[in-house]
């Protein structure tokens, strides 16, 4: 029996084996070289996750500049100027029923109140608009309530002076067009449905009395 050619067989056996445990996995700097870095190449599924969460985040900035963009525009556009023309308003009585109210037909100025049955200033303005109201016949000026809401309970309208008074809710295209967005506001157009004024919120004392006035100035 030759022992020493066993050994000499063991010994390059074991050789072999700790050159294929040594030997780099790949080659230059593939998989291999990521592996024993402690490094891994992303998956196709964590590629695609990746591609569409830069494009949800450019999406979002785009909205972002958009809403900026409207706010701000409503901003600037956030209710009517003097001079501006009403021509005409379309929507239906509360209750139902459609409308129209055509400004340059009644042959006189219009008074136009703008109000929602939730607005806590809207009651604060009652006392103005109740003598405005009181007022309009002896002025020649027609009234309009503007109820932004629908379905407003009847002793609403008589809170704020507007009971057997015309009142209209207006269409989306008549909010759009005359951007009724702030309540409460008081509007006075002329007889051919021109702007005289613009008032929004609470209305003073002193400027109840001199809205009819400076219309006839």
């Amino acid at each position: 029996m030759d022992v020493e050619g066993e050994r000499e067989s063991a010994s390059e056996q074991e050789m072999r084996k700790a050159g294929r445990r040594s030997a780099p996995r790949g080659h230059g700097g593939g998989p291999g070289r990521l592996h024993e870095a402690g490094l891994a190449l992303p998956t196709p599924l964590a590629v695609t996750g990746i591609v569409l969460g830069l494009a949800l985040a450019t999406s979002c900035f785009a909205l972002v500049r958009q809403n900026r963009s409207l706010r701000e525009r409503l901003r600037l556009d956030s209710s009517v100027e003097r001079g501006e023309r009403f021509a005409a308003m379309s929507g239906h009585k509360p209750g139902g029923g459609a409308v129209s109210w055509r400004f340059a037909t009644t042959g006189k100025p219009t008074l136009v109140l703008v109000f929602s049955p939730t607005c806590g200033y809207c009651l604060e303005n009652s006392q103005s608009w109740r003598t405005l109201v009181a007022e309009s016949r002896k002025a020649n000026v027609a009234v309009l309530g503007v109820d932004l809401m629908d379905r407003v309970p009847p002793h609403y309208l008589s809170e704020i002076g507007l009971r057997g008074a015309a009142v209209l809710v207006p269409d989306v295209e008549t909010v759009v067009a005359y951007r009724f967005r702030l309540t409460p506001q008081t509007i006075l157009l002329s007889s051919s449905g021109a702007v005289e004024g613009v008032w929004s919120g609470v209305l003073s004392g002193r400027r109840v009395q001199r809205i009819y006035a400076d219309e006839r100035e």
